[in-house]
């Protein structure tokens, strides 16, 4: 559930969150809408009335909707950059990651920290590779 400030008289309301799945429900000043009186784009986000202007003034606009990617229609580049980046962060995505993180020979025992090689992440963030794709699917860039 979520309002929106208008300032002026329009048709169209750009949501938050697209994907659009479907509207749980929509009113304008208090006038339940039906799905007769609206139309949904949802790969841009936007919900325009078919007839009719939105209502002027603050938060008189109520929307209750669910939006995002299932998992079977998640754009490939996306689902990709996931994969990617979950191989980064805890498979080992690194150029030493097949290195010996323990070795032990007799009275002899090494152990390798491996806690700062994986938890590189935290510091830097996404890689640029990563970064660059998920810019694509945001509204304003990281």
């Amino acid at each position: 559930k979520f309002d929106i400030e208008i300032g002026q008289q329009q048709r169209c309301i750009q949501l938050k969150e697209y994907p659009i799945v479907s509207i749980a429900g929509l009113t304008d000043a208090s006038l339940v809408l039906t799905e007769d009186d609206y139309l949904i784009y949802p790969e841009t986000g936007q919900v325009c009335l078919d007839e009719f202007y939105f209502s002027k003034g603050l938060q008189s606009v109520e929307i209750s909707y669910r939006a995002g990617y299932s998992p079977g229609c998640i754009p490939p580049k996306l689902a990709a950059a996931c994969k990617e980046e979950v191989y980064r962060r805890f498979g080992g995505g690194d150029p030493g990651a097949g290195d010996i993180s323990y070795e032990k020979i007799g009275d002899y025992a090494y152990r390798k920290s491996t806690y700062t090689d994986t938890a590189k992440w935290r510091t830097y963030g996404f890689s640029p590779r990563v970064r660059r794709i998920l810019d694509y699917f945001r509204d304003s860039p990281i």
